[in-house]
């Protein structure tokens, strides 16, 4: 009854869910009408949780399709957030049982097609709580949008200036969301932000399936906290739903990734998983170099204040040189950031740096989960 994964082309109805306290997603087939979830041990679908009935709700098959019936549980059953005590579900909808949020899955479209053709319902703002922290308001706005898988992701390339090639695609979620996966986690990481991210990344995976084989994919991480045993487990599992082998990797702040030895060692033991990794917003000098020697990046994006008007300011352009040098020695690759001056840009390309990040649209056609500033 239970997998990680439904099988290809299975159109068997099923349920998709995170357990708790993990970011792995699992199946569980409904195979039996009526489909029982509860707390029992004779359930369909047994649930550990306090906060679910013996037997809470089932699923019933009708001439039209699947319904949802509440059996007198104690804290209800709710479709897409409303309380319910009988309705139809129809593929894509969120089915919560207490407090244990579920997909429902009834055809063999793969959660990107779901979220592109499933109308997402028009909502007023959501008032905020009167003294609500901003760690609170943000976590309620993530879990919004990982209720209605409504991740909007913005792609950058690094390409190669002189031939045009691209050598990686970058996805990361588009503010405002960005900013508040970092205000939930400011002080501990919450299970609901790292689902999020992770949601974001398969979608991710499910995109870049379009684009050619030999281009790379680099997934941001937004959260400095999610820097740990758990970040090897993502990429695994994205690298794992990718339709054809390609290079993957992460990219990662700078100042995060040196900031203590053990995070240096993490991202070592991803390069030796076979992944890249790439350190972006570089503002510092040789030394800096130096410190990343536990994981050296394949890519070291700089900083915008470390090219700008570097073209007419010669000591920006002795920095440059020696971190140039630097990385050239550590056989470390150099890009550019993006929207950078043209003159800026010809004098780095004359330094021997024919790396720059460029933003464009990437599955277009989805303006939802695919946007370019």
């Amino acid at each position: 009854m239970f997998s990680t994964t439904p099988p290809d082309g299975d159109v068997r109805p099923r349920f998709e869910y995170y357990p708790l306290d993990s970011t792995k997603l699992q199946t569980v087939e409904i195979d039996e009408f009526p489909f029982v979830i509860g707390r029992s041990a004779s359930a369909s679908f047994q649930i550990n949780s306090t906060s679910v009935s013996r037997e809470h709700a089932e699923i019933v098959r009708t001439p039209t399709g699947f319904c949802v019936r509440d059996l007198g549980s104690t804290n209800g059953t709710s479709v897409n957030g409303r309380p319910v005590r009988e309705t139809p579900i129809v593929d894509g909808d969120s089915v919560s049982i207490a407090d244990v949020e579920m997909t429902f899955v009834c055809t063999s479209m793969n959660r990107l097609q779901r979220t592109l053709t499933k109308p997402l319902p028009r909502k007023k703002p959501a008032a905020e709580l009167p003294g609500a922290s901003p760690e609170l308001s943000a976590t309620r706005s993530l879990s919004e949008a990982l209720l209605l898988q409504a991740i909007p992701l913005e792609w950058s390339h690094l390409a190669d200036t002189a031939s045009g090639e691209v050598l990686m695609s970058t996805a990361r979620v588009m503010p405002p969301l960005d900013d508040q996966l970092s205000q939930a986690d400011a002080k501990t990481p919450t299970r609901v932000a790292a689902r999020l991210e992770l949601l974001a990344w398969h979608l991710a995976a499910e995109q870049v399936d379009d684009r050619p084989q030999a281009e790379g994919l680099l997934l941001r991480v937004t959260q400095q906290e999610s820097l740990d045993q758990r970040l090897l487990n993502a990429v695994d599992e994205v690298a794992g739903v990718l339709a054809a082998p390609r290079p993957i990797g992460v990219i990662v702040n700078w100042e995060w990734a040196t900031a203590t030895p053990d995070t240096l060692r993490l991202l070592s033991h991803l390069q030796q998983q076979g992944h890249q990794v790439v350190y972006d917003e570089f503002a510092g000098g040789g030394g800096g170099i130096e410190a990343m020697e536990l994981a050296v990046p394949d890519y070291l994006v700089l900083s915008s204040q470390m090219v700008q008007d570097v073209a007419n300011q010669p000591r920006r352009m002795q920095r440059l040189e020696i971190v140039h040098a630097a990385c050239s020695a550590q056989h470390i690759e150099i890009a550019l950031p993006a929207s950078i001056s043209a003159a800026d840009q010809q004098a780095c390309r004359d330094l021997g740096i024919h790396v720059a990040q460029q933003r464009t649209r990437l599955g277009a056609g989805s303006e939802l989960l695919a946007a370019a500033h």
